[in-house]
């Protein structure tokens, strides 16, 4: 097999391809609208609640590091 023959069988190709599945035929274009429209939405709050994880954890850090230990109740 040559470098040119691996090459061809790497590259994605660049083709839209319409996906039949069934009697279902996705078309393409719909279905990138529809994923961009998903990102927009689940995207920015999945941002924020990874921010608070971050804070909540380097707060806990330093209280810990301050010597504020809380006790959990028992």
């Amino acid at each position: 097999m040559s470098t040119a023959d691996t090459e061809s069988h790497l590259r994605p190709s660049k083709q839209d391809v319409s996906i039949t599945i069934g009697s279902v035929d996705i078309d393409p274009r719909a279905e990138r609208t529809l994923v961009w429209k998903l990102d927009l939405r689940i995207l920015p709050v999945l941002a924020i609640m990874y921010l608070f994880n971050s804070l909540d954890k380097s707060n806990l850090g330093n209280a810990k590091t301050a010597g504020l230990e809380v006790q959990s109740p028992s």
